[in-house]
């Protein structure tokens, strides 16, 4: 019976932590997409976020916060879709669906702008690395059509 109730609470704990995405294609994602851009990451601005401490990354590893993190400020290389400047600010929900970005990369972001202007994207979205070339060849036959 304890065995039984462990198996019960695990599966409740994996699930209430999980992101749950609901698969679509890059294809999809570009047609839903406010923006799509290549960046690379400028500044990483986690720190900012008045709770820090408080959240998973940080409490597992404070040292991140110097090569990666979610709450960014990005380069914008090229712009495919949208109407973005020369930099925009990627505002995290704080969620386990957020993306975390590398400060050593340069990514190709698919993203929206939420009701009150921030621009987003998360796990979900079709986000890559550029050294991804098979999401490169991916994507550029999406951009093709």
């Amino acid at each position: 019976m304890r065995g039984l109730i462990s198996v019960v609470f695990f599966t409740l704990t994996i699930s209430s932590i999980a992101c749950e995405c609901h698969y679509q294609s890059m294809e999809q994602n570009w047609r839903k997409a406010d923006f799509v851009v290549q960046i690379r990451v400028h500044e990483i601005r986690d720190s900012l976020y008045f709770d820090i401490g408080k959240t998973l990354s940080y409490s597992l590893d404070p040292n991140y916060l110097e090569v990666e993190g979610f709450h960014v400020l990005l380069d914008v290389k090229q712009t495919f879709k949208g109407n973005v400047g020369s930099s925009i600010e990627i505002i995290p929900n704080w969620s386990n669906c957020d993306f975390r970005f590398d400060k050593s990369r340069e990514y190709m972001i698919f993203g929206y702008i939420d009701s009150l202007g921030n621009h987003k994207t998360n796990i979900c979205w079709s986000n890559f690395s550029l050294d991804s070339t098979e999401k490169l060849n991916q994507f550029k036959k999406v951009i093709d059509k």
